[in-house]
């Protein structure tokens, strides 16, 4: 089985990588000197896109009026989906692996993805819709709590979690026909935010852009 990925922006001012060596470039409204500032950390506000340097009560007075609490990271999310080919909308996902490092950030991640309106997280909590069986399974695999959290290493943990159950190969905590996975990892008060979606390559076309063999 091979798989095909596509990442989507970080959105702020720190470059990131995966395993593959596959840049996820960070805000794609960033160029010239910007871009410079960007690949030397230095924050560098570009836009509507928040510079890393701000702190979280600065990032929530930049969001005033989106509906969104972390406008950037709704961006990163619909970025890896535009690149996978996806249309916006979070049922073209199976499963999704997402940063659960504690329960607020969760929460935000269950509605910038779209599982729930924005603020309505609670829902898919109460309604069991991110449970392994439910419509959108979040963390199969039981997520930091499941796995650890070895910081860096985590974002690897989870493109190696979502290709093993695009691949068919998640053992007992498989979702049950999961073609196309999401992840989600953000670091640093989502100074830094990542999104990839892999999914099962299918056709002599997606092969011909398989990023890696599972």
């Amino acid at each position: 089985m091979r798989t095909r990925w596509s990442p989507g922006t970080c959105a702020e001012t720190t470059a990131a990588r995966s395993p593959t060596e596959e840049s996820a470039s960070c805000s794609s409204r960033a160029a010239g000197s910007n871009a410079t500032a960007a690949r030397r950390g230095r924050s560098s506000p570009v836009g509507d896109t928040a510079p890393s340097g701000w702190d979280s009560a600065q990032k929530l007075e930049h969001s005033e009026g989106d509906p969104y609490v972390m406008p950037h990271v709704r961006r990163a999310i619909l970025d890896a989906r535009a690149r996978a080919g996806m249309s916006e909308a979070i049922t073209g996902i199976d499963v999704v692996e997402t940063h659960d490092c504690m329960t607020p950030s969760e929460y935000m991640a269950i509605d910038h993805l779209g599982i729930t309106a924005p603020g309505e997280s609670w829902k898919a909590v109460e309604q069991g819709t991110i449970l392994r069986d439910g419509a959108i399974p979040v963390n199969p695999g039981g997520g930091l709590i499941g796995g650890g959290h070895p910081v860096g290493a985590t974002g690897a943990r989870m493109l190696l979690d979502a290709t093993a159950q695009v691949s068919e190969s998640a053992g007992d905590h498989q979702v049950p026909g999961a073609r196309r996975a999401q992840t989600l990892n953000i670091g640093g008060s989502t100074a830094t935010t990542v999104s990839f979606v892999i999914e099962a390559a299918t056709t002599t076309q997606e092969r011909d852009q398989v990023r890696t063999t599972a």
